[in-house]
């Protein structure tokens, strides 16, 4: 079949990096929230990015948009979800 065995934990995403900081920058500029960017001075950096091993989740599923499409829609969702709480 696929190679998959049923409970095996899958990692989600494109396999491109990108840092916290730019996943950060991007969701604030598509959501429309001017918050800032700053590290603390003294305090530790820790993982600065991240990238997941994709390889088992291709093997049931390739991703069809990019990071900045999914964070849009779940944009357009979270407002509809806003505009609706507020018509109640």
């Amino acid at each position: 079949m696929n190679g998959v065995v049923p409970g095996t934990a899958l990692n989600l995403g494109s396999g491109v990096g990108v840092s916290f900081r730019d996943l950060a920058t991007m969701a604030c500029g598509l959501l429309g929230h001017p918050a800032g960017i700053a590290c603390v001075a003294g305090k530790p950096q820790g993982v600065h990015h991240r990238v997941a091993d994709t390889y088992m989740m291709r093997k049931l599923w390739q991703p069809k948009i990019s990071l900045d499409e999914g964070i849009e829609r779940t944009a357009r969702y979270l407002r509809g979800l806003t505009k609706l709480r507020a018509s109640v």
